[in-house]
């Protein structure tokens, strides 16, 4: 999910290729900033922001860096057609190799200034 500083929401999903476990989704919040942010484009997911611009004519002074995980779940059957994106362990992995390392500089709505920026970040909870 991506929800800018207005509250407004975009919502993704990711087809995975195998089965996840406890562990597996421990795993990813710990190497979250907050338990659950973290940026799309580093773990290789599609960025949800863009979604957004559409409605607000491009980027807001509303947007941010940081993109949420909010849950996994089995795949519905009418899902399975869907490209899946990797394995779990893919991500996993991905998620992993980020931790503590998160490159805010590659999300098209960094600023440049860090604690600029930590201003207009909403808290999730």
């Amino acid at each position: 999910m991506y929800r800018d500083a207005s509250n407004y929401k975009a919502f993704g999903e990711l087809l995975l290729i195998g089965n996840y476990t406890v562990d597996d989704f421990e795993a990813i919040h710990a190497s979250c900033d907050d338990d659950r942010s973290f940026i799309a484009e580093q773990i290789g997911i599609p960025a949800l922001c863009h979604i957004l611009y559409e409605f607000g004519g491009g980027p807001t002074d509303d947007d941010h860096i940081f993109h949420a995980i909010i849950r996994f779940r089995n795949a519905l059957p009418n899902e399975i057609g869907m490209a899946p994106w990797g394995t779990v362990a893919k991500l996993v992995a991905e998620f992993s190799r980020a931790r503590g390392n998160w490159n805010y500089s590659l999300s098209p709505n960094w600023p440049g200034d860090p604690w600029t920026h930590w201003k207009a970040v909403p808290v999730f909870s």
